[in-house]
């Protein structure tokens, strides 16, 4: 499998997730409904504080778990690159956050080599990626009985999951192998333990945001049932073509929703809330990383020209 046929299949299936989308907001977008949970925000100003301030702890959480990795790079700095990386997804329609982290790094820490930013921001990543699986394998296993149509779905996304290693393995055995090379090497150091539980911390913080709004809607949610929900809708953004995944994130959230329980409207708009708070911190921290690093933009274009970004 070329690179062309794995862009053209990412697209296709984000194309099909814009179109669920669009249909879910033709069916189930109210705006009485909208409103009234923007007022419940607005009267109770702590939930939203609460939201925010777990929201940031999170980031916070994931900040060490870099700094762990990388010991010779500041706390601060962690913290800005991966706000920064925030920020320009929620700008970009494609992700290229973790350029712009990368670029946040090497521009503070001058010591620290490209390559080495680069390494650790792609070890991160596979972190990241392999907590939210566990999280979703777990969820599906948990809540596997709620599915109306088949146990289909908990062997599905294992083998799914194995084709994307496989695709990938036969798409660029080179970077395949690096990064599983530097996936081990993260696993022989010895803040492993601590990285880990850090990574596993900052997912399930972010998960507070979905558990917060699914009470201003008197949604039956668990907290573990938002982890999962939140774990589902974060993977499904690996086919982001819009700014912060708008569409793809609501149509996979309310899918794992209606799992749960089938209030379609509900599941809907609890999406568009839970989504739309994010874009406001993204912004929000964004204002304040562009104070801090007010180039961060240059090393985008920079990248972009030497084909950083392809690789």
């Amino acid at each position: 499998m070329n690179g062309k046929k794995m862009t053209w299949i990412v697209r296709t299936i984000s194309l099909l997730l814009i179109a669920v989308f669009v249909y879910l907001t033709i069916r189930h977008f109210e705006e009485k409904i909208i409103w009234e949970a923007i007022r419940q925000l607005i009267i109770h100003p702590w939930r939203m504080v609460y939201i925010f301030f777990v929201y940031a702890l999170s980031f916070l959480l994931r900040a060490f778990a870099w700094k762990w990795y990388m010991p010779n790079v500041r706390l601060q700095t962690c913290l800005d690159g991966l706000f920064a990386s925030l920020f320009v997804n929620h700008l970009a329609p494609m992700k290229i956050g973790d350029l712009v982290r990368i670029g946040v790094c090497v521009k503070k820490e001058k010591h620290v080599p490209l390559d080495v930013a680069a390494h650790s921001v792609a070890i991160m990543r596979l972190f990241d990626m392999m907590v939210l699986f566990v999280f979703v394998v777990i969820g599906m296993y948990i809540y596997i009985g709620t599915f109306s149509v088949s146990l289909l779905f908990f062997p599905a996304i294992v083998i799914g999951f194995s084709l994307i290693v496989w695709a990938v393995w036969k798409w660029k055995p080179l970077f395949f192998q690096k990064h599983k090379q530097l996936f081990f090497e993260a696993f022989r150091s010895p803040f492993r333990v601590p990285m880990i539980i850090a990574i596993v911390g900052s997912w399930i913080c972010e998960a507070v945001i979905l558990f917060e709004v699914a009470k201003i809607f008197s949604f039956p949610l668990s907290f573990g049932q938002a982890v999962w929900v939140n774990s589902m809708a974060v993977a499904g953004q690996i086919f982001q073509v819009t700014p912060g995944g708008l569409a793809t994130y609501e149509a996979v959230m309310t899918f794992a929703l209606t799992r749960l329980h089938p209030a379609w409207q509900e599941a809907y708009t609890m999406a568009l809330l839970t989504h739309a708070l994010k874009f406001i911190f993204s912004y929000f921290v964004g204002i304040y990383v562009l104070w801090r690093v007010p180039e961060m933009f240059s090393f985008v274009r920079k990248a972009q020209k030497k084909g950083w970004s392809k690789k």
